[in-house]
Order: structure tokens, then sequence, then C-alpha cells
């Protein structure tokens, strides 16, 4: 993750309540979303908010809270969709 993308998910984490030691996080799991995986009805992986997630193999729940490394938070990657109508001329 870049630097600017790394002080961005350090201020939503502390904005959101989370504890960060050793690049250790413990957040309440009420503030992580719950995201299917593409195509699939199972959730694979959690929202931090719209930019950030983690993939739920990477989480540990305990009691009402989550714990995670911030090295394996992912971020997304924006894409531009271009849509076009093509019309007869």
């Amino acid at each position: 993750m870049q630097r600017s993308g790394l002080k961005r998910l350090l201020a939503v984490l502390k904005g959101k309540g989370a504890l960060i030691s050793n690049s250790k996080v413990q957040i309440a799991s009420s503030e992580l979303k719950p995201a299917n995986g593409r195509g699939s009805s199972e959730v694979s992986r959690l929202k931090i908010d719209p930019a950030f997630f983690i993939y739920l193999r990477e989480v540990k729940k305990i009691g009402e809270n989550s714990t995670f490394s911030i090295d394996d938070v992912r971020q997304l990657i924006p894409s531009i969709t271009a849509k076009m109508n093509f019309q007869e001329a």
C-alpha cells in the first residue's frame, strides 16, 4: 500500500475507534461490514470503508471485537467504466 493510502487507512481506523499496536488492529466487529465474494453468496471479506477491506480468513474474532494485522488490509483499486451506444448511420 502506498504511503498516502496507509495514512488514510490509519485515519479511518482511528475514526472507527480502533486500537492499533505493533501493526495489530483491534476494532469492534460492528464497524466492519460483511461483503460477498464476486459471484458468490458467501461472505469472503469485511469492508472497513468503501476503499479498504480485509479477507475474512485474516481476521480473528474475539468476543465483540475483531483483530487483524494492518499489513493484511487491502485497498480497492478504483476503475473507470465506459459505456458506449452504437447507432447505425
